[in-house]
């Protein structure tokens, strides 16, 4: 059997990449249709984060800015938009996008993603010391 270079340090990391993706599909369920594949709800998972950021940092996204710095499909993108903007979840400000007023309140979710964070960060300082 092979050994697995860093195996610790990727199964932490890898452990809270899908617990941080489990959140929010938790937290976002609402905003996609029933069937709806994790990858595709992945895709507007990134989207709402990216347009949070652009609002935090004000700068805006717009749908071409979106797709560069999500490396996604401009076509992906803008459908994923409209189909956010549909559910409120997003909203259209000219060109630009802003968190629309359900994920603007939505942040129940958040305190449990720190602990994800919190705990990972601790278990590989540990293992880091190696």
């Amino acid at each position: 059997m092979t050994r697995i270079k860093r195996q610790a340090e990727r199964v932490t990391l890898y452990q809270m990449v899908i617990d941080i993706v489990q959140r929010f599909d938790e937290a976002y369920r609402a905003f996609h249709g029933r069937g709806s594949s994790l990858g595709s709800s992945l895709e507007s998972y990134l989207i709402v984060a990216a347009v949070l950021i652009g609002e935090s940092e004000k700068r805006p996204f717009s749908a071409h800015k979106l797709s560069t710095y999500l490396g996604l499909a401009r076509a992906t993108v803008q459908r994923k938009l409209d189909h956010l903007e549909r559910f409120r979840a997003v909203e259209r400000v000219g060109a630009k996008y802003r968190l629309g007023d359900i994920c603007a309140r939505e942040a129940e979710h958040v305190p449990g993603m720190i602990n994800i964070v919190v705990n990972a960060a601790a278990k590989l300082s540990k293992l880091d010391k190696r």
